[in-house]
């Protein structure tokens, strides 16, 4: 008699013994390709659905045509109705160069004299770096140099280092995978890095002491896949496993980090290949810079750019394919004679040049908004030429457990407009709600800078108008306006506050103003305005709850890390992606019942204002963290956060968007209980006149629990009356502000990176309670994983793909 059994085991046979059931289904004992690998795959998709009888398995989770009706209902941003503003659109663009024999320098303080590579960068990212080109891979075998770091950048000593801590590294390469990194930390302390490039095992190599040079030796042993290193007179250190399977080295790289800090240089750089025809050659690594020539009449009016792709902006290019490349683009436009003419730029990422009519107008060393008057080169008889270079972006891994293989991250100008205004003009609108209160009224505190330009005092009035925006338009209704008397040649804040009948933007409905404000002169003729869209809205916490328009909401969502398909495009998508991928994410995170994004792009985040504009009116909550984020960890330095002032400049871009609902100034920080201090005091004091209506969160990890750091952390109870162990302490006055929210990445404690069920159990839960009952600050959970595997045991007779969840009941 026969008997039939059903079963779910599924499997790919090509009639070969090797396939034993044992192989890997990728990897080294693997027996299929990629495309075997995807076929397989495929398959194996359709046959799950037929065994779950679950047929939307593979459904998308928002469908193509459904995101294209969204982002077709996007509203653009208006402009203004007496200030002149045209977004340049349409524009051409190009790619140059390439990755060549020889030095490449990234940032703006990089730079090879004397001999020696110089590596310097101010308070404001990018971080200069360099790469020097072999002008062919061979297994190299030694290599040795000097180093030199001024003892600027030495902060407090700490035994305590990560991986991300802040320092100086060099490696060896083939292509982006390293066979040999060193990192000299600002402690004083020197690191190696070995036996896994996704979690590399950091070695011990000593202190070194700043302001000295120090020579450094290398020897790789090829057939061991290994590297040993020997500093000054010291014995050599123990072989070390490489990092990234290499047979050859191609590139040596000089990382800065992602912080910038003090000087440090580079001489004597020598190296031996192996494998060449007369055995093992020595070679001194020439120190002269050779610059890569551009044809030097494309940023000239009248160049034929008609060969040249086309563009909107944002435009980026990146990637392993497009390394090293300048990114040029052109556009021509017209001007109206007696204007005072701006280009306004949202951004250059990392940092570029920009041209008008030939004339560099401004070399912009940093990824900050630019404003720049071009008044004086521009023509109002007939077209003008803009023409900007966005310089690469250095092959920077800041995150080996987050890294893709292709580190060369995307570089791009982002969106650009000309505006042409008099001599008086409006700037840095801020519209604020200050109290709602149920009754669809709201109190409303407007800021605003005027600047005069004029020979003589300006006096007119300042007028403040709205209306509903979106998701439909009303009539404009005038609100306030109040007299305005600036003297020549000087700039005035001017404020004002006021209550108005207004529908609040919420997460399930959001509704956005349009506000106008109109600058006029004694006569009453216009002659400056600027335009904001916000919603009318309030955050903040009470009774250890995070409360919208005063009631309490949870704030449910993802952490954006924004890996994005398609594959090849990863680098590019992850710091520039299209505003459909935007759209994309959040309307993903709305499908899981969410309705909080966390920015979380590792090593550069962002501040496009795109997601705040596609938020506002998708209804997304955001957790910002700027393109500066992290810079709040600087803070290991007793001067304390360095770029401030440009993080300040970051937030006023973005103030308005009601959809973000807190600002973050760091990521994850494990300092002392002084640092700690010195890093909630300095976001806190900052955000006290800039922002006081949003809730902060200056370090989004401080891990109040035991089990993934040890002690080596240090962190106050909530009132600040108590040190992690319990002590007696008292806290200074940032951690305790009422804006501050309390916030951490439990994945131990969660059971995440394969941790066992027992850990639950023998997690140390000491601080929670207070945490979770606090009634002063909210307590987050901003980063988790859960991967612990579900108890079989209970379903020992039953297959079910459907982990119970909150993505699928």
């Amino acid at each position: 008699m026969k008997k039939h059994f059903a079963t779910y085991e599924y499997v790919y046979y090509d009639g070969q013994k090797r396939s034993d059931s044992s192989t890997d289904f990728s990897g080294p004992d693997s027996v299929l390709d990629t495309e075997q690998r995807v076929a397989f795959l495929a398959s194996y998709a359709k046959q799950a659905q037929a065994w779950f009888d679950d047929h939307d398995l593979a459904k998308s989770v928002v469908p193509q045509q459904e995101l294209q009706d969204a982002v077709n209902r996007l509203k653009p941003r208006p402009t203004t109705a007496i200030r002149k503003q045209t977004e340049l659109t349409d524009l051409a663009y190009t790619t140059v160069g390439g990755e060549r024999p020889g030095w490449k320098l990234y940032g703006t303080g990089a730079s090879v004299e004397d001999g020696q590579l110089v590596l310097y960068d101010g308070d404001i990212a990018p971080v200069s770096c360099a790469k020097y080109v072999l002008a062919e891979a061979a297994p190299v075998t030694n290599v040795s140099f000097e180093i030199w770091i001024d003892p600027a950048f030495q902060s407090e000593v700490s035994e305590h280092h990560y991986y991300s801590s802040i320092g100086r590294s060099f490696e060896l390469r083939f292509d982006t995978l390293y066979a040999v990194k060193i990192k000299w930390l600002a402690t004083g302390h020197r690191k190696t890095y070995g036996n896994n490039m996704w979690h590399p095992r950091m070695g011990d190599a000593g202190t070194y002491t700043p302001g000295e040079w120090m020579q450094v030796s290398i020897q790789l042993d090829w057939q061991q896949q290994t590297y040993t290193v020997q500093f000054g007179e010291h014995d050599a250190m123990e072989p070390i496993p490489f990092p990234c399977p290499c047979e050859q080295l191609n590139n040596m790289f000089f990382d800065g980090g992602m912080h910038p800090g003090a000087p440090w240089r580079i001489r004597g750089l020598r190296l031996c290949r192996s494998g060449v025809e007369n055995g093992d050659r020595y070679e001194d690594v020439v120190m002269e810079q050779s610059v890569a020539a551009i044809d030097t009449i494309w940023n000239q009016p009248g160049y034929d750019d008609s060969a040249w792709s086309r563009t909107d902006l944002p435009c980026a290019v990146g990637g392993f394919r497009e390394r090293d490349k300048p990114l040029l683009l052109r556009k021509t436009f017209t001007v109206e004679a007696n204007k005072r003419v701006l280009l306004v730029i949202d951004s250059l990422d990392p940092h570029g040049d920009i041209w008008i009519n030939g004339t560099l107008v401004q070399e912009q060393k940093h990824f900050l908004q630019a404003r720049i008057d071009i008044t004086d080169v521009v023509a109002s008889d007939g077209p003008n030429t803009l023409a900007i270079q966005v310089y690469p972006r250095a092959p920077e891994i800041y995150y080996p457990w987050h890294r893709n293989t292709d580190v060369y991250h995307g570089w791009f100008a982002g969106r650009m407009r000309i505006e042409q205004t008099g001599s008086c003009v409006i700037s840095e609108p801020v519209v604020r709600t200050r109290s709602v209160n149920g009754n669809r009224l709201a109190d409303i505190e407007i800021e605003t800078q005027v600047a005069h330009g004029g020979a003589h005092t300006f006096r007119g009035k300042l007028r403040v108008k709205a209306r509903r925006w979106f998701p439909s338009e009303c009539a404009w209704e005038e609100l306030h306006q109040q007299p305005v008397v600036i003297e020549a040649g000087e700039r005035t804040k001017l404020s004002s506050r006021f209550r108005m009948a207004a529908d609040y933007w919420d997460v399930d409905q959001p509704v956005l103003y349009q506000f106008s404000l109109q600058l006029f002169d004694r006569e009453g003729a216009p002659i400056d305005d600027e335009t904001v869209v916000t919603g009318i809205r309030t955050i903040d916490q009470q009774g250890g709850a995070v409360r919208l328009n005063g009631k309490p909401i949870m704030l449910n969502g993802a952490l954006l890390m924004q890996f994005l398909p398609p594959f090849e495009e990863i680098p590019i998508n992850h710091v520039c992606p299209s505003t459909e991928q935007i759209a994309w994410q959040m309307m993903m995170i709305q499908r899981m019942n969410g309705n909080t994004a966390r920015l979380h792009m590792l090593g550069y985040g962002s501040n496009d204002p795109r997601y705040g504009e596609v938020c506002d009116q998708l209804g997304v909550m955001l957790i910002w963290t700027t393109r500066m984020i992290d810079t709040l960890e600087t803070c290991v330095y007793e001067e304390g956060w360095k770029p401030k002032e440009a993080y300040r400049s970051q937030i006023q871009q973005v103030i308005n968007h009601p959809s973000i609902v807190m600002w973050e100034g760091s990521n994850e920080f494990h300092g002392n209980l002084a640092q700690v201090d010195r890093m909630y005091d300095a976001y806190v004091d900052l955000f006290a006149d800039l922002d006081p209506t949003r809730l902060l969160s200056p370090c989004s990890h401080l891990y109040y629990g035991g089990g993934l750091y040890g002690d080596r952390h240090q962190y106050y109870n909530d009132d600040g009356t108590m040190d992690q162990d319990g002590n007696p302490v008292q806290s200074s006055h940032g951690w305790t502000s009422p804006h501050v929210v309390r916030s951490c990445h439990p994945y131990v404690m969660l059971n995440g990176y394969g941790q066992t069920w027992d850990q639950l159990r023998k997690q140390d839960w000491r601080w929670q309670e207070e945490l979770l009952t606090s009634k002063k600050h909210a307590y987050l959970v901003t980063e988790f994983a859960v991967t612990g595997d579900p108890n079989w045991q209970f379903q020992k007779n039953e297959a079910w793909h459907h982990v119970p969840s909150y993505e699928k009941p």
